[in-house]
């Protein structure tokens, strides 16, 4: 993997942990995502207008993907957001993560015919064993407790695995900017629904100020996470990009245990295997 296409993903992997606690801490995660979207849709409206002008709109063969893309990540979001209001941070995020990264390679093959060498296999398999050991590890009253919460960790997984392999093969003609501002306003568009049915809510949280804060702080750090992702997606295999995002388990583990109080010294011990893992990808 290409050292640019690393350092892109390694700090994508910091912000979208960071990104998660937002969420996390917010009484109505799916309406702080929503807001997100919505802010974005807005706060770059002129900027879209002016790529419009200068590059054209969005290469035909790039809107099949941008489509399928907002359907499985506006999956993505609705499964997330729900996790998040029953289970904890350090459990919820490597189950949805593990799942998609087992995905990943294989529906980038049947996609894309992209295929992992020897050395990207082992890394790979180790960030899979470096997740799967940071969900096990820990107090047992932690884990999600119910199978229809574990079953929507590993729904929102199996929709990451499909956004992530659909933004690859559209970055591969759409220009950047263009498709990254369509992303987010059709999502804003796709949740809508939705959120109006939390209208209500959304009202008092924004009065408050307290939704307001968690909505401008995830609109801020939801483009500059995207934008390092597709950065690197245009630089690497997306079978390697999505195991490399995966050291965000570290930085979540560590603010589960120290910001939000749970337990789970172990998972930052496994951490250790995820970035072994990291190693190898990087080398491949």
């Amino acid at each position: 993997m290409p050292f640019a296409a690393l350092g892109f993903l390694l700090f994508a992997g910091a912000l979208h942990a960071t990104l998660q606690l937002v969420i996390k801490r917010s009484t109505s995660p799916l309406l702080v995502l929503w807001g997100s979207f919505v802010f974005v849709a807005v706060a770059l409206a002129a900027p879209f207008a002016y790529v419009v002008a200068m590059e054209g709109g969005l290469p035909g063969r790039a809107v099949p993907w941008l489509l399928f893309s907002v359907a499985a990540d506006t999956g993505y979001v609705l499964a997330l957001s729900r996790a998040y209001e029953r289970g904890d941070l350090s459990v919820v995020y490597p189950t949805i993560r593990g799942t998609g990264l087992l995905l990943i390679p294989f529906v980038a093959f049947a996609l894309l015919d992209e295929r992992v060498s020897a050395r990207g296999g082992v890394g790979i398999a180790l960030v899979a064993l470096g997740v799967i050991l940071a969900q096990m590890a820990g107090a047992e009253s932690s884990r999600p407790r119910l199978r229809g919460e574990v079953l929507t960790c590993a729904f929102a997984g199996v929709a990451m695995s499909a956004y992530s392999v659909a933004d690859k093969a559209a970055l591969a003609s759409a220009p950047l900017l263009l498709y990254l501002y369509l992303d987010f306003a059709l999502l804003a568009l796709t949740l809508s629904p939705f959120a109006v049915r939390r209208w209500g809510e959304f009202v008092d949280g924004w009065r408050s100020g307290v939704l307001r804060r968690n909505v401008l702080a995830a609109g801020v750090l939801t483009p500059v996470i995207t934008t390092l992702v597709f950065l690197g997606l245009r630089r690497a295999e997306a079978s390697y990009v999505a195991p490399v995002r995966e050291v965000s388990i570290v930085f979540a583990a560590v603010l589960g245990r120290f910001v939000l109080g749970e337990s789970g010294w172990a998972r930052i011990g496994a951490a250790a295997v995820v970035v072994a893992g990291v190693v190898f990808i990087a080398g491949a």
